[in-house]
């Protein structure tokens, strides 16, 4: 074997075990067509007998360059055959045929290239996704963020090793050839006798990355500084080290400053602010990795915005990111996706009527009042209240938490068969369960940790003698049911199905 070729597949031996020390190792590879996934995927493959590897092929034709796009696709699908590895070849749903034109984002196709490569992943039963991002990429990807407006996380360019949250799936990714050139990459394909296909986008200006790439680096190595990109890698190098340092800082604070309930990050507002500003923003940026594995497309102006809204004292909910629900509440602050931090269903502000043994439709809820006779009371297992579920202090009522709505269980001869429902209104008075006396609504809200934005969504069901409920939290303490035997009436809520449906569509989205 040539030695260039030799040096290569070493380099790429050992940057693949410092990844990975997972035995029988089974990878994705992404390869397009070009030199850097090419190297990357034919490198693999010698390597693959000595350590003990298999590997899978995975492109997805987007369909952007027309006939082009197809003969990369092509050419990709005839390496695979060649090299006998298995492989998956696929459409994106943005495919453009020949002659058209396209309108979609970097960002939409960037999305559809991991939903396909995840695809890809679970169907090969694979560890990892291999990308062949070069430290050329490296460099011009720290040059946009500067641009953009980068903080210090920003710094660090691309990782070696990362995850991201696909539709609820965690994927790992790894780009063994980050510290690798394009040349070298190139070279490696010589070497072997491939010739890589060549994106003509690549080459468009109409493109930030490819500006860089073409006319800003060449420019600053011209006239200011030929080891331009040595100096950034090595201020990459910095970066890490000390994001690494913070990252060891911020873990000694957030087990006691956050708890996770239902997927909703609840910090503590108070020790949060008591935080220098740098800390606060890495604790912040801890919960958003955590949720969706990654921080892209949060720049430094999200956080000097969320700084702002807090600095203000700032109650309700914060334009932060399109694909983040932040909220600041007065002793809280919720961090999560739209669609588990939506509120309660809606309900109307007015006064409606139940009626007994059918389904009332009150706003995005189903509600119903059913009698239940002393011989339909066997093997029912009473569950008055909620008030023992941790997580119910903090969050608003989950569509997945809550699969078959809510339901409770009441004293009929105490309550009666006139019930109605409502949400709050000044001087309203409860007497809660477990409790003797009545208590103002309003101080009952705030001591069950229930959050100033969610009480006025809050259904109460309500009879002549008052309260009976507060749906989701506790019946009155003279509606308890006393003994088996007595009269029930079992009162339940339900979201109703278009709604759940709606939400779910709203969840897909936030992925895209």
């Amino acid at each position: 074997m040539d030695s260039t070729l030799y040096a290569f597949e070493e380099k790429l031996r050992t940057n693949l075990l410092d990844v990975s020390s997972t035995e029988e190792l089974r990878l994705v590879i992404a390869v397009s067509g070009g030199s850097d996934s090419l190297s990357l995927l034919f490198a693999l493959d010698n390597l693959s007998e000595s350590l003990n590897l298999s590997i899978f092929g995975a492109h997805i034709n987007h369909g952007v360059r027309g006939s082009d796009s197809l003969a990369d696709s092509k050419f990709v699908e005839k390496i695979f055959k060649k090299l006998e590895i298995p492989f998956m070849i696929g459409k994106g749903e943005s495919y453009i045929e020949e002659g058209s034109h396209s309108n979609v984002s970097e960002n939409f196709l960037r999305n559809e290239r991991f939903e396909f490569l995840t695809k890809a992943l679970k169907k090969f039963d694979a560890h990892f996704i291999a990308l062949g991002h070069t430290s050329d990429d490296q460099v011009e990807t720290v040059l946009m963020n500067l641009i953009r407006g980068t903080g210090i996380k920003g710094l660090e360019g691309i990782s070696k090793k990362n995850e991201r949250i696909i539709k609820g799936d965690k994927i790992f990714l790894i780009r063994p050839l980050l510290n690798f050139t394009k040349a070298e990459t190139v070279d490696y394909c010589k070497q072997i006798g491939i010739v890589p296909r060549i994106d003509s986008t690549n080459s468009s200006l109409s493109y930030t990355r490819n500006r860089i790439r073409e006319d800003l680096i060449p420019k600053i190595q011209r006239e200011y500084n030929p080891q331009f990109r040595s100096a950034v890698l090595r201020l990459i190098d910095v970066a890490k080290k000390n994001n690494q340092y913070m990252g060891n800082v911020v873990n000694q604070y957030w087990d006691s400053i956050a708890d996770n309930y239902d997927g909703v990050w609840v910090i503590n507002k108070e020790k949060y602010c008591s935080l220098d500003r740098i800390l606060r923003d890495q604790l912040l940026l801890k919960a958003v990795i955590s949720i969706q594995g990654h921080t892209l497309g949060v720049e430094q102006k999200h956080l000097d915005i969320f700084a702002n809204f807090l600095q203000k004292q700032f109650d309700g909910e914060v334009p932060f990111y399109t694909g983040l629900k932040i909220i600041i509440t007065s002793e809280y602050i919720l961090i999560g996706t739209p669609s588990l931090m939506s509120q309660y269903p809606k309900f109307p502000g007015e006064r409606y009527i139940l009626r007994f043994n059918q389904k009332n439709i009150l706003g995005d809820w189903i509600v119903e009042a059913k009698q239940i006779m002393k011989e339909d009371q066997v093997d029912i297992k009473l569950n008055t209240y909620r008030q023992d579920d941790k997580s119910y202090k903090y969050s608003p009522i989950s569509l997945d938490y809550w699969p078959d709505g809510l339901s409770v269980y009441c004293n009929f001869d105490q309550v009666g068969n006139k019930l109605w429902v409502r949400t709050r209104k000044g001087g309203d008075v409860f007497n809660p369960l477990g409790i003797s006396k009545n208590k103002k609504l309003k101080k009952f809200m705030i001591d069950s940790k229930i959050q100033k934005i969610w009480r006025d969504s809050i259904p109460l069901v309500e009879s002549p003698r008052g309260i009976v409920w507060v749906v989701g939290w506790r019946i009155a303490n003279w509606a308890k049911v006393k003994r088996e035997g007595e009269n029930w009436v079992k009162l339940q809520f339900s979201p109703r199905l278009d709604i759940r449906e709606r939400i779910t569509a709203s969840e897909k989205n936030d992925c895209n």
